[in-house]
């Protein structure tokens, strides 16, 4: 988007409030974890990271759509994602 969240919900009428969100823990089993960490960290050492789309396409990716299994929410993905500065560490 081109426009600030802030912005656009003033639009409306409304405000943002960023907050911690505190979420139970989940019981369900990972079974899929140990083959996606197995998975980036066998490719890594192969991979160029110094660009936003190939960490948000080779290191994201695979995580959101491991959630999606988990989850089985839908996943919307024309919505950009921030991602944090250790994701950006990556060489």
């Amino acid at each position: 988007m081109s426009f600030e969240p802030e912005d656009i919900l003033a639009e409306f009428g409304y405000s943002l409030k960023r907050s911690s969100l505190n979420q139970q823990k989940s019981t369900i089993e990972l079974d899929r974890l140990a083959n996606l960490k197995s998975r980036i960290e066998e490719s890594l050492p192969y991979i160029s990271l110094t660009s936003e789309a190939a960490r948000r396409e080779l290191l994201i990716a695979p995580i959101l759509l491991d959630v999606v299994h988990y989850t089985q929410a839908q996943l919307r993905i024309e919505y950009p994602l921030n991602s944090y500065r250790t994701i950006k560490r990556f060489p």
